[in-house]
């Protein structure tokens, strides 16, 4: 088993059976709630930025709304484990379809975006003034797998998923 199952049915269970287990669970789960929160802020500021310049909303305005936002998205994917565990999207939990759209949908367009605005549209200058690197070997083969490669291969990581999909979809249909 893997993902939510992996760290919130098989780990607890294994934290139970190995001495000092209480302890190790729960400074891991202590971490673990560390990690997801100075992760939920970095992803946030992105949005609480465009909200400031865009919209001219005042920073704690836009943090209040986006948080508010992303705490409901998370409250309906906690309980797609208990209480809403029969309400089913493509045949998914909220948890799983939401995890199934960032996982397989969002993160490979992510990095072809990526790759595709570092590597065509930003100016090179930019680039090396950016990362503080000199025009030369090293930077040469960088520019070339970020304008060449990392697209190539992220985007035949994406049309495997299609492929997969078609099996997927069989399954459910």
């Amino acid at each position: 088993s893997a993902g939510e199952g992996l760290v919130f049915v098989t780990l607890p269970i294994a934290f139970n059976e190995m001495p000092f287990g209480i302890l190790f669970g729960t400074l891991f789960f202590l971490l673990l709630s560390i990690a997801a929160l100075s992760s939920s802020i970095s992803l946030i500021e992105p949005g609480v930025a465009w909200m400031i310049e865009s919209l001219k909303v005042k920073r704690l305005t836009a943090t209040i709304l986006l948080g508010s936002i992303a705490w409901f998205l998370g409250l309906l994917c906690a309980l797609s484990f208990n209480l809403l565990k029969d309400f089913k999207i493509f045949g998914e939990s909220i948890f799983g379809a939401t995890d199934f759209l960032a996982s397989q949908i969002m993160l490979p367009l992510g990095g072809i975006f990526i790759a595709i605005f570092v590597g065509w549209i930003m100016k090179k200058e930019h680039v090396l003034e950016g990362l503080g690197f000199k025009e030369d070997l090293i930077f040469k083969a960088w520019y070339f797998s970020v304008r060449y490669i990392a697209p190539t291969l992220v985007g035949l990581v994406f049309l495997n998923f299609f492929i997969d999909l078609e099996q997927y979809y069989e399954l459910i249909f």
